[in-house]
């Protein structure tokens, strides 16, 4: 089976991890993945990209274009000839851009239902990261809800020394990862450092992690004492899954599929958006990690079916319904 990812990126290098990783999989499974960057920004841009790809699509033959964020899918859709159109919705482009204070944009809210149209109407599956993904405008006999997949190969438990011999942390700090970039309003840093400085203690650093080669995140899981998501909102958040898979402690806001993922494991906390809270979260944590070391959350990983290679088996079974 030949899959065309059209994708967002300006060269096969400046493609998303994710997006990357999830080809990995599916190549270990025997399908064949070509990748298709649209580049640029701005709606010449795209309407560039489609005429890129439908040319590219008359030289080359593939039984399946698999479009990643709603922008990509509609560039795949003006392009595409008898390819079937398989469509990966990833967070915002579904659930919309949130300001500051956590609302929704009304320009995002508007983006978000003409996707879930789109889906409906024009795409002949959509994947979706999380259940509360699913708009009320799609057609639920087209949809699947498949998270992101963790590479447990990559993302595993390691010695604390060895990490922080990589990362070059204190080794006497408590370290608190935060993994995004704080600029992103709908990540919700002010919260996770107003609840750090809440807890007015020398021996806490936070650290905010962005741009870091994604091969070097297991030494940042495995140095941090818990990862801290505050997010307004989620898809599937791969940061919690990484860390868990890494048997490091979790805390995050109610989002996406956190509290499915997380479920019963010790030292994982689900907490509403209020600074004490939180706060009182990180310190349950630190005290966790200090006391009882990892998490089992790797177990519960494969438990749930959400390493890698599981996800990658029920991406194909989609290829292979729509194909047949």
């Amino acid at each position: 089976m030949r899959v065309l990812f059209v994708c967002s990126g300006t060269s096969r290098q400046s493609i998303s991890p994710v997006v990357a990783a999830q080809g990995r999989s599916l190549e270990k499974e025997g399908v064949s993945v070509d990748y298709f960057p649209v580049g640029g920004r701005g709606a010449f841009a795209y309407v560039r990209a489609a005429a890129r790809l439908r040319k590219l699509l008359s030289e080359k033959g593939y039984d399946c274009l698999h479009a990643h964020y709603g922008l990509c899918a509609i560039v795949a859709l003006l392009a595409k000839r008898k390819q079937r159109l398989v469509v990966s919705f990833m967070g915002d482009d579904i659930l919309g851009s949130r300001n500051n204070t956590g609302k929704v944009t009304p320009a995002s809210r508007i983006m978000a239902r003409v996707n879930a149209i789109l889906s409906a109407r024009c795409y002949d599956h959509t994947i979706v990261k999380s259940e509360g993904m699913i708009h009320p405008a799609m057609n639920r006999n087209s949809v699947s809800v498949i998270p992101n997949g963790v590479d447990t190969e990559l993302f595993r438990p390691l010695s604390r020394s060895e990490a922080l011999a990589a990362t070059g942390w204190e080794p006497d700090i408590r370290h608190i990862v935060f993994i995004s970039d704080p600029s992103r309003s709908e990540k919700n840093y002010q919260l996770a450092r107003s609840a750090v400085e809440y807890l007015s203690r020398k021996d806490i650093k936070l650290h905010a992690i962005k741009g870091l080669e994604h091969s070097q995140m297991p030494f940042v899981y495995n140095s941090a004492d818990a990862l801290l998501l505050t997010s307004f909102h989620e898809g599937s958040a791969n940061a919690v899954k990484e860390a868990m898979a890494c048997n490091c402690p979790v805390i995050s806001t109610d989002t996406g599929d956190a509290l499915w993922v997380t479920g019963n494991t010790g030292g994982c906390y689900i907490v509403s958006r209020d600074l004490s809270a939180v706060a009182g979260s990180v310190e349950g944590a630190l005290e966790f990690r200090i006391s009882k070391g990892l998490t089992d959350g790797r177990a519960r990983i494969f438990t749930l079916g959400l390493d890698s290679a599981s996800t990658a088996d029920r991406i194909i079974s989609v290829y292979q319904q729509i194909s047949g």
